[in-house]
Formats: structure tokens, C-alpha cells, sequence
């Protein structure tokens, strides 16, 4: 049997260290399995400084990993950067892969005159969390809104996602609340700070947390609406292509996220300020 030029480098490995426990051969360097990172979510925190370090070269060469800057996390806006890498240096791999010889190229090249557009630059198409927040300056008490009292139920509730009661509620002081318009049960919380925490941790249960928020919202309205609540997301500056997840892990990206669905709810703004949305936030105690 004719033997291959790898078969016979193996055999010769074989026949060099046969004296070798099979625990020393991983140190043997030519034998050793490639690293792969791999976009998440999930976001392995071994990976984390590798992944801090590929963010930080990136940048350097002009390519934007978004306004959650340098967090270790492989997620979409770090995808589009290495995208946007590969293709300018010819790099066939995919883009939500970073291979060894990935990073070496990666640490090697020299930044281009006109980097190809990640997509995550300001004015790009991604969002700026920390100015785009849809809080309006309009703080309303009680739901008074310029002299008229609104009847919205998610303001009557103190439920600015207008979620269905479950038992998983009760840490927010959830009860069974009442029923509204197309015989629709809604969950009553005993303030706005409550009701806000408990969306937020309804968006980190594992039916939306994985989910890019365009799907998420397919699952939240169940079919009813839904293109006009994604279109009205996306102008009020919410990606909707990223994972649910992703917005959660960043506070103000979770305000953003969480009070825009409370303003579509209610169908005008919701009386909670910047302030009410970050308690609601840390009571949720996400991460």
C-alpha cells in the first residue's frame, strides 16, 4: 500500500516518541489541532482576551467593532469587522471564524488607506447607546400626558411591556392583574420600576436572550403586527439584527431596547425617565 507523504511524517512522529505517554504529546507543536475562535453567543470567557486582543487590532486598522467596544465578546458588530478585514486582505476564512493564521495575518497587516466599511462607524448604521437612548424629556406623573390622563393598560399596570402574568413574576411582586382589550390577560406590578426589571428579565429568559431582536419580536407578538413593531425598532435606531443577549449585557444598549418596546406598547411615550429605566435594570440583576 502506497503511503502518503502525511501518513509517513505521522508514522516517523509515532516512531521518534514511542516512549512517550499520549499526555506529552500535545506539546509535540507540529501535531497540535489549529485554535478556532468562533462568533457567539455563547461567549466562552476563556476566549475572552483572545478575542479583546483581535478587537484592539481591528480597530487599530481602521475597522469599527461598534460602540460596545473592546468587551471580548465575538458577536455581530465584531463580525462585521472581521468581514470587512478579510475581504480587503483576501482572506478567504469565514467571517465568523478567527483561525491562527487569521490572527497572524491579523497582527501583521498594515492599516489601509481606505478600510473597507464595517458598518458599526458612527453614522454608519450602528447605534450609539450612550446618545441615542429613546428617552423622551417628557416625564409625565401618573400618566398625565399635557393635562390628558392616558388609559393605556401598560401605564394602568405599571406594565410597560404589556406582559402576560406568570408565576415567575412574583420577585417583581407580579399578580394576575386584570384583562384587557381582545380579552387579553396582562400582569399588574406594583410599580413602574417593578414592571420594568421584569421585562428586562423576560428578555433574558431563554425563549428571547439567543435571539436577534427581529426574531425576538416574532415570538413577542406572535405573528400580530410584527413588521410594523420591527420597522418601528429600527427607526427609533435599534439594530435588529443583533442578538437580544447582546443589548442585555450593556446597560444603556438594554434601556434602549427595553424602552422602545414600552413606547410602542403604550403607543406614546412611556412615563419613565433614563433614571427609573437603569433601577428597573439593576433590580432585574442581570449577568
Amino acid at each position: 500500500m502506497v503511503r502518503s507523504t502525511a501518513d509517513l511524517y505521522l508514522i516517523g512522529v509515532s516512531m521518534k516518541y514511542k516512549d512517550l505517554l499520549v499526555e506529552d504529546l500535545p506539546s509535540i507543536g507540529k501535531i497540535e489541532k489549529a485554535n478556532v475562535i468562533k462568533s457567539g453567543p455563547p461567549y466562552p470567557p476563556e476566549e475572552v482576551e483572545q478575542v479583546k486582543a483581535i478587537q484592539s487590532a481591528l480597530e487599530k486598522l481602521g475597522y469599527s467593532v461598534g460602540n460596545t467596544g473592546i468587551d471580548g465578546k465575538y458577536g455581530p458588530r465584531t463580525t462585521r469587522a472581521v468581514r470587512a478585514f478579510k475581504k480587503d486582505f483576501k482572506i478567504n476564512t469565514p467571517s465568523d471564524t478567527m483561525t491562527d493564521d487569521d490572527v497572524s495575518k491579523l497582527k501583521s497587516a498594515k492599516k489601509l488607506n481606505k478600510p473597507s466599511s464595517t458598518g458599526n462607524e458612527q453614522g454608519g448604521g450602528a447605534f450609539d447607546y450612550g446618545k441615542a437612548v429613546p428617552i423622551d424629556d417628557l416625564k409625565p406623573s401618573k400618566g398625565n400626558f399635557d393635562g390628558k390622563t392616558s388609559k393605556a393598560a401598560t401605564i394602568r399596570y405599571n406594565n410597560p411591556g404589556g406582559m402576560y402574568p406568570a408565576s415567575w413574576q412574583k420577585r417583581f411582586g407580579g399578580t394576575q392583574g386584570g384583562i384587557i382589550g381582545g380579552g387579553h390577560k396582562i400582569a399588574m406590578f406594583p410599580d413602574m420600576i417593578n414592571g420594568g426589571a421584569a421585562l428586562f428579565a423576560l428578555l433574558n429568559g431563554s425563549m428571547y436572550v439567543n435571539k436577534p431582536v427581529a426574531s425576538a419580536m416574532r415570538t413577542w407578538t406572535g405573528g400580530n403586527n410584527t413588521g410594523s413593531y420591527i420597522r418601528y425598532l429600527r427607526n427609533n435606531g435599534i439594530d435588529t439584527n443583533e442578538v437580544v443577549g447582546n443589548f442585555l449585557a450593556n446597560k444603556d444598549a438594554a434601556v434602549a431596547l427595553a424602552s422602545a418596546m414600552a413606547r410602542w406598547e403604550t403607543g406614546h411615550p412611556y412615563p419613565m425617565g433614563q433614571d427609573d429605566w437603569e433601577r428597573a435594570y439593576r433590580k432585574a440583576n442581570i449577568g
